[in-house]
C-alpha cells in the first residue's frame, strides 16, 4: 500500500518515482524537508514546529485511504495535526509547494526503496500453454 505522500506525489506530479516517502528523521530528503519548513513555518497554516513535524511524519508513514483523491488525506492529516479547519486553503498552498519542488522529489524518490530480491530457480521449469521460460535452470541474484 502507498503512503499518503507517495499517492499525492503520483496524483499531483504525475509519473514520479514511487518510494519517495523516505524517513525524514534520518536526514534523507533533508532539502525537501527544509523547503517545506521554510515555506510553512511562519505561515498562517502551522502554529509550531511540532505541528509541522507531526504533519510530515503522518504524511510519510500513513497509508493512503482516499486513493482516488489523496489530497483529502492530506487535509485530514493537516486538520488532525493543527486542529484547524482550513485544510482547503492549506491544500492549495501545499500543492503549489509540491510542484515547485518536483525536481527534488524526483532526485530523492529512489533513494530509500529498499528493493531487493533473490530468486532461486532449481530444477526444471515447464511452460504452460506454449509460454516461454527465460533463464530456465539458472540461479538469479
Amino acid at each position: 500500500m502507498k503512503t499518503v505522500l507517495e499517492a499525492v506525489l503520483q496524483s499531483v506530479l504525475g509519473s514520479i518515482t514511487t518510494g519517495a516517502a523516505w524517513d525524514f528523521t534520518k536526514g534523507v530528503g533533508l532539502g525537501v524537508l527544509n523547503s517545506f519548513k521554510n515555506r510553512f513555518q511562519n505561515s498562517q497554516f502551522f502554529k509550531s514546529e511540532d505541528h509541522i513535524q507531526d504533519f510530515l511524519k503522518d504524511l510519510t508513514k500513513k497509508e493512503v485511504y482516499n486513493t482516488e483523491n489523496p489530497l483529502k488525506d492530506v487535509g485530514s492529516i493537516y486538520e488532525k495535526c493543527t486542529r484547524e479547519n482550513n485544510s482547503n486553503d492549506f491544500i492549495d498552498f501545499f500543492t503549489e509547494w509540491l510542484k515547485e519542488n518536483k525536481h527534488q522529489f524526483e532526485q530523492k524518490g529512489g533513494h530509500n526503496l529498499n528493493q531487493s530480491a533473490t530468486n532461486y530457480i532449481h530444477g526444471n521449469q515447464t511452460a504452460i500453454n506454449g509460454g516461454k521460460i527465460i533463464n530456465g535452470n539458472v540461479t538469479n541474484f
